[in-house]
């Protein structure tokens, strides 16, 4: 046999070179930090967090049909997207108004009356406080990915902090202000004054698509001032509260002397056991909706189970 060539590789080397073609050697890439809140946002996506393509254009969130979306660091796009969001809420249309019947008789009973049809809306300034704190809450919210991203303190942050924080304080006292007998936080058609400058304002602007809501006060037609009179906020919250007074002095009467006729009349064991368990049932439902505290709730309904099953116990011992 002739020898094989030199150059020529043996069985072995064959073997070795075929292993060596069939495995190439990988190379393994460090995962490095990402620098800036683009790089920090693409890696997420890419690593899957959050889950959608990163290639889809993101869904817009709005309350007109949502034209707008929210681009991060763009402050123009935000304040678009936030009032995008509140539009619908600014304008409604007041629907069902209704004006103090004009006999003193029906006034007295605080009987109404339709009032002149017109359209009339409202302009809530409570809903520009909201937008206000959305705003803000966009602000805070790109601080904190730019402080997650760059490691290092964002320029502006403690005062957006602390504009936020009076916002919310500001928000808390428009609450307050409901529970008075003139809510000043919105401009409404029921009001003369309201009604002229939101006409006036509103010009020829289409306001076919806006959303409707329940009046809130009667018509009235004089010129009263922001907020009301002391002297008519005074007579309307006397007036108010005495009618509670007599609302629930009506009730706890009925609750009383109801079920003390009902078991009289019908002197047998169920009708005592129901009636006790619906009137005692029925009482702690109603202290659960009208009073504020649980000890007090406790309280009153306990007193009253007590007075009922004294009752029963009288009227099982004189039968």
């Amino acid at each position: 046999m002739s020898p094989s060539p030199p150059d020529s590789p043996g069985p072995g080397s064959r073997s070795r070179d075929r292993s060596s073609t069939s495995h190439p050697e990988r190379k393994v890439h460090k995962p490095r930090r990402a620098s800036s809140v683009s790089s920090l946002r693409a890696a997420s996506t890419t690593l899957g967090y959050p889950h959608h393509n990163p290639r889809a254009p993101p869904q817009p969130l709005g309350g007109s049909g949502g034209s707008v979306t929210l681009q991060p660091g763009d402050a123009v796009s935000q304040g678009r997207w936030v009032v995008d969001l509140h539009r619908d809420e600014l304008i409604r249309e007041v629907v069902g108004a209704e004006r103090q019947s004009t006999r003193w008789f029906k006034s007295l009973l605080g009987i109404t009356e339709p009032a002149p049809k017109k359209r009339i809306f409202r302009v809530s300034f409570a809903e520009l406080q909201r937008m206000k704190l959305r705003k803000l809450q966009v602000k805070l919210v790109n601080h904190a990915v730019d402080m997650f991203a760059k490691n290092e303190e964002s320029k502006g942050w403690e005062e957006d902090l602390a504009q936020y924080t009076q916002a919310m304080r500001d928000y808390d006292y428009m609450l307050e202000v409901t529970k008075l007998p003139n809510d000043y936080f919105y401009a409404t058609g029921e009001r003369a004054v309201d009604r002229y400058v939101i006409r006036r304002l509103v010009g020829d602007l289409s306001l076919d698509g806006t959303l409707t809501c329940d009046p809130v006060e009667l018509w009235g037609d004089d010129k009263s001032p922001i907020g009301g009179t002391r002297y008519l906020n005074a007579r309307k919250t006397r007036m108010k509260a005495f009618w509670e007074r007599m609302c629930v002095a009506t009730i706890g009467g009925v609750l009383l002397l109801g079920p003390m006729w009902l078991m009289m009349l019908h002197d047998d064991l169920y009708t005592r056991l129901i009636t006790t368990t619906a009137c005692v049932a029925f009482l702690g439902m109603f202290n659960s909706l009208w009073l504020e505290k649980s000890d007090q709730v406790l309280q009153i309904t306990a007193a009253y189970a007590a007075v009922l099953v004294v009752f029963v116990g009288l009227t099982n011992s004189g039968s």
